[in-house]
């Protein structure tokens, strides 16, 4: 029997799964469409209100950069925020900079000019995607137009060529953020987090602050590819990292 490909595709408001309609439905429904819609409107103006912005964000990928566009890492109203990874837009549901660049085509590539950026934001794909008929990472072929990457020495080369591009154009005491994850592959733990603060600091950028994003990890494997129990060797990640660097 042909292997069926599983995607999961989660609202950019609410971060519930969406299991049925179109592939390219972005909201789990109309209300919770006009919901984020009113929220791109105000800003940040109808965030949760908090003495402070704490390390730790659940929610949607829109929550969390409400949350840090607080701290002034989406730089100043007129500053030009460049998003090499715009994909579908979810970063932007809940607050979008009035100079956002919506960013298009190979993110190891920009045409910008160096130190030319006053906010870059990079969110590479960080976890091994298996190949076409395994893979259950959302969107990902098309949503970054770079073909088939398995194993994790090779998307480890995509983020360290991307974040050295996004290095080059980043203008000094500008801000970089960069999404990572560490997760576990064939056994063994896969530790993307401290290679990018590592290879950061390699380009002469500095780590000032961090973000764990808690979205909750959706259901657990219970069985390998070929039918065979899974072992659960490793505590199971259910955050990602937000990192800010300046140089």
């Amino acid at each position: 029997m042909e292997a069926v490909t599983v995607t999961k595709r989660r609202c950019a408001g609410c971060s519930t799964v969406i299991s049925e309609g179109r592939s390219d439905k972005v909201y789990c429904s109309q209300a919770c469409k006009k919901r984020v819609y009113r929220w791109a409107e105000a800003g940040t103006k109808n965030v949760p209100a908090s003495r402070s912005v704490s390390s730790l964000i659940r929610g949607s990928n829109g929550a969390l950069i409400a949350r840090v566009a607080r701290l002034g890492y989406l730089g100043e109203p007129d500053d030009i925020v460049l998003d090499v990874t715009y994909g579908r837009g979810l970063w932007w549901t809940r607050y979008r900079p009035a100079r956002l660049i919506e960013g298009v085509g190979d993110f190891r590539d920009r045409p910008e000019v160096d130190d030319s950026v006053q906010v870059v934001c990079f969110d590479p794909p960080y976890i091994s995607t298996g190949n076409r008929s395994t893979s259950s990472i959302d969107d990902f072929y098309d949503r970054y137009g770079l073909g088939e990457v398995n194993g994790w020495q090779k998307i480890r080369q995509l983020i360290d060529d991307g974040l050295a591009e996004c290095a080059r154009i980043l203008a000094t005491r500008g801000y970089l953020l960069v999404k990572c994850m560490d997760y576990v592959e064939s056994g063994h733990k896969v530790w993307n987090t401290f290679h990018v603060v590592t290879e950061g600091e390699r380009l002469g950028l500095r780590l000032v602050d961090r973000f764990h994003h808690l979205t909750g990890g959706g259901p657990q494997v219970t069985v390998n590819l070929d039918g065979s129990p899974r072992e659960q060797r490793h505590a199971r990640e259910v955050t990602s990292m937000l990192l800010v660097f300046t140089k």
